[in-house]
């Protein structure tokens, strides 16, 4: 149990990084659809180019929202809507009475305007006013409409109604349907033509019908959805049933409409979880496996390949995010394409953003396979995956080309359009292949490349938020690093101008190596330049900026002398900490000159003080060794700048002496052993340093003599 503890205690780190990753299969997993991929890709009028088809099992075919909706379409065209027509027949016997009243008086004013004895018409007019309301009732009872709700059912091409008065319908004819205005007319005309004083009830009855409320025709909302409902409930959602083992095509058979529907009856089948439970847990074993050989793939380059990526942590909860994160948002619009956006495209998701925000941070091999991970698992949610495979491929190789050396915004558009004419060539020659034709393009797909290859500029921002989170250092930030106006070089230039060109030669010599052997040539640069920030302490006890020919370590013995040599490096650290410089710079602080002696000062002390004990860790720098081939650029591009100084009037043999001599040093002290650095490597990075320097010092080529 010890041992098994001990185990868990000295392995803690690889533990986590292996349930990390096993983590993010299983949410991957749990994300892809319950049912089997199908798998055949198929469109509607084209060859089915596989065997023949049969019928695995007993599955329906069942109607589309389309057809549905063309049945409810038809029914609605043959149902006849329910409209109410109410009024409370008390209410309007109190209001016409009054209203006729006060009318009747105002005639009686005006009697002289009439040729009518006013006996004559008091004695009538209760036998009007019967006769008047008898026919009111029976006139407004057809009740009006809205001008609105009239023209709505004339735009419908409604022709008939029922209308309800209590519990009683009656089918009437749109067409006769009466507005307000028209229904009071035709109230005057019936009561003024029932009267023996037409003139005067003419001016009589018609502020009376304007006084009272007539009775309106207004649509049943109830009633009508009730019956639209149980309407609708008769519609069959199945189309036809396909008996198992029955033909659903043949090979060669141009795709139909019949053809079509049995298809994707079946598609859905496999794809929606609809065969079984078992089935759905084979299913899922089936993708967790292709999904671990996915991700296998990976994991095993990052382990024989990038040893310093997978070694952290950090970086692969990173590239699991990456991962999971866009193969979930693949996924989600994938589920609103088949159920609420159905004209929503997979391709509207800037797949592209993947090698570009990986490739920020690291190099262009582990954005490749990080790439190629994510299409392969996603190519088993989407529809069409062969093409959106390919072409997702090619646009991404074509992002990660166009990102090389990302250093400025500018680039991001550039790669922008690079993608969207990507997709462009890559879609218009797949309807090529698959057509032989362009007259079966769909031209929508256009308008979803160009957003995709908008949103592929949100990796801008993304780089930095990632930053953030992670603690990752981008080349972005790296390149803005090596503005030579950035404070602390700035303060370098001033208080230690001479380590300042020192760095700056050791940069260009840095840089130049780096690029030799395929390691990261700007991250190189930027480390050279501010190795020696240190020196901005005490910088007179450094030679390159002792101009006025005093050397204060005249005044020291040989430990101090050493001592504040070596806390360049460590005062170095401190500053560059402060001003917040991140850890893949400082490592160059760190490491340029690894766990070596100062030989200056070591050397001197052992001869003027042979007969006594020397304390050798008063004279070694605290490392560590370099660890990385940046880090081992920058160590021996450093000691040879340094030590060609020292050259005066130097011929080629000199330089080559100079060169092989420093570097083989520090093969002897074992400086590079923790570098994935070889010996081919170092050769070519001397045969670089002597080519440089020699240009420098303006050395003329030694020629064999002709005779």
């Amino acid at each position: 149990m010890k041992q098994f503890i001990h185990y868990i205690i000295n392995r803690h780190q690889e533990i986590i990084k292996y349930f990390l990753i096993l983590t993010a299969i299983l949410l991957i997993v749990f994300w892809l659809p319950e049912g089997g991929k199908f798998k055949y890709e198929f469109s509607k009028g084209k060859v089915w180019q596989y065997e023949d088809l049969y019928a695995p099992f007993d599955f329906a075919v069942e109607k589309n929202q389309g057809d549905i909706k063309e049945e409810e379409k038809g029914l609605l065209a043959a149902f006849i809507p329910y409209y109410n027509v109410a009024y409370n027949k008390d209410q309007l016997k109190t209001t016409f009475d009054i209203s006729y009243n006060e009318a009747f008086q105002n005639v009686l004013e005006n009697k002289k305007a009439f040729s009518i004895k006013k006996s004559q018409i008091t004695k009538d007019s209760a036998i009007h006013a019967n006769k008047a309301y008898n026919t009111l009732i029976k006139v407004i009872a057809e009740g009006y409409m809205t001008d609105e709700d009239l023209q709505l059912l004339k735009n419908q091409e409604q022709k008939y109604i029922n209308c309800l008065v209590g519990n009683i319908a009656s089918k009437r004819k749109v067409k006769e349907l009466k507005t307000k205005e028209e229904l009071i007319k035709k109230v005057v005309k019936e009561l003024v033509e029932q009267s023996d004083y037409p003139l005067l009830y003419s001016g009589l009855i018609q502020p009376v019908i304007y006084n009272i409320d007539l009775p309106i025709i207004q649509y049943d909302d109830e009633i009508n959805n009730e019956l639209k409902s149980d309407l609708f409930g008769n519609i069959e959602e199945v189309k036809s049933l396909i008996q198992k083992n029955e033909l659903i095509i043949s090979k060669g058979a141009r795709i139909d409409e019949q053809h079509y529907e049995g298809l994707t009856a079946l598609k859905d089948v496999y794809e929606k979880g609809s065969i079984g439970i078992r089935s759905q847990n084979l299913t899922a074993l089936g993708f967790f496996i292709l999904i671990l050989l996915a991700m296998s793939i990976l994991m095993a380059y990052l382990y024989l390949y990038q040893p310093q990526i997978f070694g952290s942590n950090r970086n692969i909860i990173y590239i699991l995010t990456i991962i999971v994160g866009f193969i979930y948002l693949i996924g989600w619009i994938n589920e609103l394409n088949q159920s609420i956006f159905t004209e929503l495209s997979t391709y509207v998701i800037p797949v592209c953003i993947i090698p570009i925000v990986i490739r920020a941070f690291f190099d262009s091999r582990t954005a490749i396979f990080t790439t190629v991970s994510v299409i392969l698992i996603t190519g088993y949610i989407v529809p069409n995956s062969f093409e959106y495979v390919v072409l997702n491929f090619i646009a991404c190789f074509f992002a990660i080309f166009s990102t090389r050396n990302l250093h400025y915004l500018s680039q991001f558009y550039q790669t922008a359009v690079i993608i969207l004419i990507t997709y462009f060539l890559g879609y218009f020659g797949t309807i090529l292949i698959h057509n032989g034709s362009i007259e079966e393009i769909d031209y929508t797909i256009f308008g979803w490349f160009t957003l995709n290859a908008l949103l592929t500029l949100l990796a801008f921002p993304l780089i930095s938020i990632f930053e953030k989170i992670f603690g990752l250092v981008s080349e972005i930030t790296i390149f803005e690093l090596s503005d030579l106006n950035k404070p602390l070089l700035k303060q370098l230039s001033l208080k230690a101008p001479g380590t300042f060109q020192h760095s700056l030669q050791v940069s260009n010599l840095a840089e130049a190596a780096a690029s030799e052997i395929g390691a990261n040539p700007l991250l190189t640069r930027v480390g050279a330049l501010y190795h020696d920030v240190g020196k901005i302490y005490n910088p007179t006890y450094f030679i390159e900026n002792q101009i006025t020919g005093i050397n204060p370590h005249n005044e020291l013995n040989f430990e101090d002398s050493a001592k504040i040599i070596i806390d360049h490096v460590i005062k170095g650290i401190e500053l560059a900490k402060s001003h917040k410089l991140p850890d893949i710079i400082i490592d160059f602080i760190r490491t340029h000159h690894g766990d070596t002696r100062v030989e200056y000062f070591y050397q001197s002390y052992l001869k003027n003080y042979p007969d006594k004990e020397i304390n050798e860790a008063k004279f070694k720098y605290p490392g560590p060794i370099p660890f990385s081939k940046e880090t081992a650029c920058l160590m021996m591009a450093d000691s040879v700048e340094a030590a060609s100084r020292s050259l005066k009037n130097p011929s080629e043999e000199d330089i080559n002496k100079l060169v092989d001599g420093i570097v083989e040093f520090k093969v002897s002290k074992d400086q590079f052993i923790n570098c994935d650095i070889t010996f081919r490597d170092i050769t070519k990075v001397k045969k670089l340093f002597k080519k440089m320097l020699k240009s420098i010092y303006h050395v003329r080529i030694s020629y064999p003599d002709a005779n």
